[in-house]
Parts: C-alpha cells; sequence; structure tokens
C-alpha cells in the first residue's frame, strides 16, 4: 500500500513537469498537451504495486486463520479440563489431591437440615419399608432398598401392600413407595414426611411421578427412587447444584 502511494505521488509529479514543459512549448498558451501514456517502467512499477498489496493482504488473511485457530484450541483445552480436569489429574498424579484451582465444594452453599426416625436409644435405623408400587417399578426398588442396605446404620425390612396404592396412603411408623401419574407440576420424585410435636418422623411417602418418568431409561428411574427413600429415611440433599462434580450418591443433584 506504501509503495502504490509512492507511485502515485511519483506519477502526480511527472504530469505536472509535463504540463510545465508544455506550457513552455506552447509559448505559454492557454492550451497545453495532454500527456495520457505511460513508459515500460512505469507499468512495471504499478504492476509491483500492486503485487506488493496482494501480498499483504494474503498475509493479513493467513494470521487471522491462524488466530482463530489459536483461539478454537484454547477454548477446547477449556471445555476440556473444565469437565474432565479430575480424570486428567488422576491418571498424571496417582489418585494426588487436586490443584486448588480445580477443586469443587461438596455443597453449593445450601443447607438442609438432617430429620430423625425415633429408634429408642438404638445405634442406626430399623425401618419397614412397604412396595405398593406397581410390578414394573419392582426391579428399580429392589435395587433401590438393596443399594442402601449395604449401609451400616440401616436395616431396611421389605414388606409388599396387598395392591398397588398411587395415592400413596402413609402408614404410622413406616416409608412407603408408590408411583403413578401425579401431573406435571415440576417434580419427577417426592418426599412427604409426617412429624411429632418433636420434630421425629412417625410416617413417611415416597412418590415416582410417571407424569415425567414415563418413557424414560432405567438409570433416571432408579435414581429417582433412590432419591426419594434417601429422603424418607431423613437424608437432606448432598448438593443441588447439577451444574457441579458429581458427588456420586443418588442425593446429590
Amino acid at each position: 500500500a506504501i509503495q502504490l502511494q509512492a507511485y502515485e505521488q511519483s506519477r502526480q509529479q511527472q504530469r505536472a513537469l509535463q504540463a510545465a514543459q508544455n506550457n513552455n512549448g506552447n509559448g505559454g498558451g492557454h492550451h497545453p498537451r495532454v500527456v495520457t501514456g505511460s513508459s515500460p517502467h512505469d507499468a512495471r512499477m504499478l504492476q509491483a504495486a500492486r503485487q506488493a498489496q496482494q501480498r499483504q493482504s494474503g498475509c493479513s488473511a493467513q494470521r487471522c486463520f491462524s488466530a482463530l485457530l489459536m483461539l478454537v484450541i484454547v477454548c477446547g483445552a477449556a471445555v476440556l479440563i473444565l469437565f474432565y480436569g479430575s480424570s486428567i489429574w488422576d491418571r498424571f498424579s496417582g489418585g494426588g489431591d487436586l490443584p486448588p484451582f480445580f477443586q469443587w465444594e461438596e455443597s453449593d452453599g445450601t443447607t438442609e437440615e438432617f430429620k430423625s426416625w425415633k429408634t429408642r436409644g438404638r445405634a442406626g435405623l430399623t425401618l419397614t419399608i412397604v412396595n405398593a408400587m406397581t410390578d414394573d417399578w419392582y426391579a428399580y426398588f429392589d435395587e433401590a432398598v438393596a443399594d442402601w442396605n449395604a449401609a451400616p446404620a440401616l436395616n431396611l425390612v421389605v414388606e409388599m401392600a396387598d395392591d398397588p396404592d398411587p395415592s400413596c396412603t402413609y402408614i404410622r411408623g413406616k416409608l412407603k413407595a408408590c408411583n403413578g401419574e401425579y401431573g406435571m407440576g415440576g417434580w419427577s420424585g417426592l418426599n412427604e414426611a409426617w412429624l411429632d410435636d418433636r420434630n421425629f418422623i412417625v410416617a413417611s411417602t415416597a412418590k415416582m411421578n410417571e407424569s415425567y418418568l414415563k418413557g424414560k431409561d432405567d438409570a433416571e428411574k432408579l435414581y429417582v427412587t433412590c432419591h426419594e427413600l434417601g429422603h424418607g429415611y431423613g437424608l437432606p440433599h448432598r448438593d443441588t447444584n447439577a451444574n457441579n462434580i458429581d458427588l456420586g450418591t443418588c442425593l446429590d443433584y
């Protein structure tokens, strides 16, 4: 671009000089001779200037492409570290603690209170769970109860209801599990607890809402069953932030 500008200035100076010479050749008249031609040297200079400008434009496009490619690489690396940083660190550090920048808190800052059943001074919780679900939910119920029963503090006893009970009427002293189409009320599972005057649980129900869960995969149905039974024992959420690291429990969002 600079070479082309310099060339144009040179051409203007040549035209002014030729015009002055023409005026002198015409005796100072008012009819100067106009020069419209150009020399081979001028043509070569113009061509060289245009080629230089094209090269500069090409280099600029190449720099833009390189910058864009670098941006894509950096963003991809950031996403990879954000979602898989802990796995990558475990692989290369032998399972050591994450650097502080990549550590997550186990809670999003919200706290929920534990609720308790009366245990009459016994350690742990012995509780009867009534299965009032339809038979297509038995597998999720059985697996969730077995997983919870592996906890040393829990002694869970299963009792089968005579018939499925979608209304899920509570039974004093027991936790009842039910399923049904409860409508699009914003919940796929719901636990309800009845408390005495000292805030001990005296009855609890766990409902699985097929208005949301019908057609969902096995993993989601098992998760909701495990989640609501956990609340039935009096356990709060471990975490209510669905966008942070998974805590490995069904009481984590």
